[in-house]
């Protein structure tokens, strides 16, 4: 008993001490947090009302909350310490992309073994079985032929598949027959080359069918707290693909119920699939966003040259239809959301700023965000730096101007470079762009923190808004 009882009196102590050592060490830490801000562009007049925020967790437990007001330079840190895991900022960010999707089911050249059997598709699978039976039967252990896919299936072969924080509800496969939830039937009569051979030392399966190759399959999805939005569209010669045994009957925008999955993500259930929007011609694009209280689905469509926003309220279906801009082509990197406004960037990082309410939006500026300066802390060192600015972006607007707050890592070309630099990883800093209602660049600024370049194990996490008037 007195050998235990001295063993919870020395937990406890070290316990303690490891609290104490901890209070200490964040205490002088938050004294020398200062975050410094150097101009890269512009006038830093132009971020007057900005307040950049930055909170830094040590494996997930809170330690320091930074605030910068960018103009005044006036700052302030406090630490805390959580025993429990403590997130980082909210999202207040538009998700795309729950990872759910639905296209045409892949055939093509497989090397067997029983884990391929097993993921077949079951008219891949039927298919297999008659021909296998034909190849024991053969000499050389093969055979090959032509079969007619209609009598081994009336719909067309898709594949659901999950990814992300989304499962598939009751399989343990990311990716299952998709048309046993959504069947699309065949598009006339569609033949098969197959060819098999069981040898040994060469065995395998091939299925082909050329015809399903040019139906052009568009997807899209957004998940929310629980429940996920599905967006797709299948089409051949610029017709669409019979959609009347789909859910609803058509083409468009699905939601599917989710319950908490195993690992505390979403498992989905395809078979509860609703219809919520109809798309009754066919398009070259989509993108589907999902607002962060989930009131609203942004439904994006490139159709003929033009961008398209159907805004459509998640409660009604009521959807209301915006021309936003002329364009080639859809393709978003990023996307945010505020209040009134959104931010939708493409891959070539030009941004367009999209402003409304009650589903009526419109082009309120575009921004060329490629280009903009970086800075070099080893200039005239001879040290060659490679950097990269691919991190989330957040974004502010006060009706006039555009803040864009981005996480820029920079570490030297070489080993033998880092090593003398003593960097052992690379190191980051901030870049804050302020854009005026033209879409000019008003200001660049570069601005970096201690715990922004923190030990391993420490993550970080910034945020940038504007100032409320009349707030101190």
């Amino acid at each position: 008993m007195k050998r235990c009882a001295w063993t919870l009196v020395i937990a406890f102590a070290l316990a303690a001490c490891f609290l104490a050592g901890t209070a200490v060490y964040m205490r002088g830490q938050r004294d020398g947090l200062a975050l410094t801000t150097r101009v890269l562009a512009g006038d830093i007049s132009a971020a007057e009302g900005i307040e950049l925020s930055l909170r830094t967790a040590f494996e997930g437990h809170l330690v320091f909350d930074t605030e910068l007001d960018v103009y005044g330079g006036g700052q302030s840190t406090e630490s805390e310490w959580s025993t429990e895991t403590v997130p980082l900022y909210p999202p207040r960010r538009l998700e795309r992309n729950s990872g759910l999707m639905l296209g045409r089911w892949g055939f093509g050249l497989l090397n067997l073994d029983l884990n391929v059997l097993r993921y077949m598709h079951p008219a891949e699978r039927a298919i297999y079985d008659d021909f296998e039976r034909q190849a024991k039967a053969a000499p050389g252990l093969s055979a090959e032929g032509r079969v007619l896919l209609n009598d081994y299936t009336d719909t067309l072969p898709l594949v659901l598949s999950a990814g992300g924080d989304v499962d598939i509800k009751g399989e343990d496969s990311f990716y299952v027959p998709g048309d046993a939830y959504f069947p699309v039937p065949l598009p006339g009569e569609v033949w098969a080359d197959v060819s098999i051979c069981l040898r040994e030392e060469n065995d395998y399966f091939e299925l082909s069918a050329p015809q399903l190759d040019d139906i052009t399959c568009i997807y899209s999805s957004a998940a929310g707290e629980d429940e996920v939005y599905l967006a797709a569209q299948m089409s051949l010669d610029g017709e669409l693909l019979d959609g009347s045994l789909l859910p609803g009957g058509r083409w468009g925008v699905w939601r599917i119920p989710c319950t908490e999955g195993d690992d505390g993500g979403l498992a989905a259930d395809p078979g509860a699939a609703e219809s919520v929007f109809t798309l009754a011609e066919p398009v070259q694009d989509m993108a589907l966003y999902l607002s962060r209280g989930g009131e609203e689905l942004m439904l994006f469509t490139l159709e003929d040259g033009e961008l398209i926003l159907t805004a459509i309220d998640t409660a009604t279906g009521a959807s209301r239809r915006n021309t936003i801009m002329e364009t080639a082509r859809l393709s978003f990197s990023d996307a945010f959301q505020g209040d009134g406004w959104g931010v939708y960037v493409s891959g070539d990082n030009r941004a367009a700023l999209l402003t409304g309410a009650d589903g009526a939006y419109e082009l309120a500026a575009e921004y060329d965000l490629s280009g903009l300066p970086l800075l070099n802390p080893w200039e005239g060192t001879g040290v060659d730096v490679n950097v990269s600015d691919y991190h989330s972006k957040y974004y502010a607007f006060d009706g006039e101007r555009l803040a864009v707050l981005e996480g820029v890592s920079y570490v030297p070309d070489t080993l033998e470079d880092r090593e003398r630099m003593g960097i052992r990883y690379s190191m980051g800093a901030l870049r804050l762009s302020v854009y005026g209602p033209d879409g000019a660049l008003l200001c660049c600024l570069w601005i970096e923190s201690p715990l922004y370049n923190g030990p391993e194990y420490w993550n970080s996490v910034a945020d940038v808004q504007f100032r409320e008037v009349g707030a101190q």
